[in-house]
């Protein structure tokens, strides 16, 4: 409990430290974003069009390299996202799960996609944003990752 306690106000302390120096003119860097939106966000029928929006914001010094990296999957299922982008791959490789990928520079950035809804079910999007571009096996860790959910109806 006393650790717990002594946590907690070293949390807060460092809180507190961070509005101060952001009151006095230094400037720290936000972390990395990225959200997933799909619309229609009502249920879709099969064989309506339907599309999925990332948008990712990010520092430059966040980058590993020139550019950033986006990758996402659709899950066909309602299973958690892996935080583990090659346990996704590979929970997804079967099912041709793995639909985007893209490198940018500029942030924010906001990348559409256009899509048929197909047969019943509860879909997830899994997307992860890393500092640069990543191949699979990769051991380094994305800078943000998001989900959304979507449901085809009958």
């Amino acid at each position: 409990m006393k650790r717990a306690c002594s946590q907690a106000f070293v949390l807060t302390l460092a809180g507190l430290c961070g509005v101060a120096a952001s009151a006095t003119g230094a400037t720290s860097t936000p972390p990395a974003t990225v959200t997933v939106s799909v619309a229609p966000a009502t249920p879709l029928h099969p064989k309506q069009h339907f599309s999925i929006t990332v948008t990712a914001t990010f520092s430059k010094r966040q980058l590993k390299g020139p550019k950033a990296f986006l990758l996402a999957f659709i899950q066909y299922s309602n299973k958690d996202c892996e935080r583990d982008v090659n346990r996704e791959l590979s929970r997804t490789l079967d099912t041709q799960g793995a639909y985007f990928h893209q490198t940018f520079s500029k942030s924010p950035h906001a990348s559409a996609r256009s899509f048929v809804a197909g047969g019943a079910g509860n879909r997830r999007v899994c997307v992860y944003l890393f500092g640069k571009r990543v191949t699979p096996g990769t051991t380094l860790a994305p800078i943000a990752h998001a989900h959304g959910t979507y449901e085809v109806v009958k």
